[in-house]
């Protein structure tokens, strides 16, 4: 007659099983954290790599076409 009772039954189910829902919440908040963070990384590292691969082939095709900066010529100038 006892385990009837709607009081005794909420006693006795919170008496046997801990209450998790703090711990659940907190390693889900934790994962979404640290999924979103890493997520961001691995973005931006794509986005500057994909920026410096755009620009290389113009770079170094700029780079051939000029004349280099420093060379070694016959006009060295002196201070006499």
């Amino acid at each position: 007659m006892r385990a009837n009772h709607p009081e005794w039954r909420t006693a006795n189910s919170r008496e046997s099983r801990p209450n998790l829902s703090g711990l659940v919440a907190a390693f889900i908040l934790s994962f979404t954290v640290i999924t979103v963070v890493a997520l961001g990384v691995i973005a931006t590292y794509a986005l500057v790599t994909g920026i410096l691969h755009a620009f290389a082939y113009q770079s170094r095709q700029r780079t051939h076409a000029a004349s280099p900066a420093l060379v070694a010529s016959q006009s060295h100038a002196s201070g006499d």
